[in-house]
């Protein structure tokens, strides 16, 4: 599980940290904030998952996006879903990263984060 761990990190977070870490940020308005629901999480497919879903709205240059922020973890850097959804309400502005390149693709954190450092040192722990 470890090696897992640090092999999904590396492959995956650490290049998409490289990417993001010169990124512009825009402020972006919060359009919808709500509790999202779903069936078959779990390893027997039988539990519910709750996350927040956060809708927003930004402009580049003056051409207009939409972006959704679908924080999935229940626990750890973002708190309880249901916290997560009361700090960021419809109408917050919500700081977003985008590339200069091609501003749909958008990050809420740039750079590599503390969660992928925090998940390459558990990894390395379990191994």
């Amino acid at each position: 599980m470890g090696a897992a761990l640090v092999i999904y990190s590396c492959a995956v977070d650490v290049p998409v940290g490289l990417k993001t870490r010169n990124w512009p940020a825009t402020e972006a308005t919060i359009t919808a904030s709500k509790l999202i629901t779903e069936d078959g999480a779990g390893p027997d497919g039988n539990q519910k998952r709750t996350f927040v879903r956060i809708d927003f709205a930004y402009n580049v240059k003056g051409q207009d996006f939409q972006g959704r922020w679908e924080p999935r973890k229940a626990f750890g850097m973002w708190g309880m879903p249901g916290s997560l959804r009361d700090s960021h309400p419809k109408g917050n502005a919500l700081t977003i990263y985008y590339s200069p390149e091609n501003p749909k693709s958008f990050a809420i954190q740039r750079g590599i984060t503390w969660t992928t450092i925090g998940t390459i040192v558990a990894g390395i722990g379990l191994i």
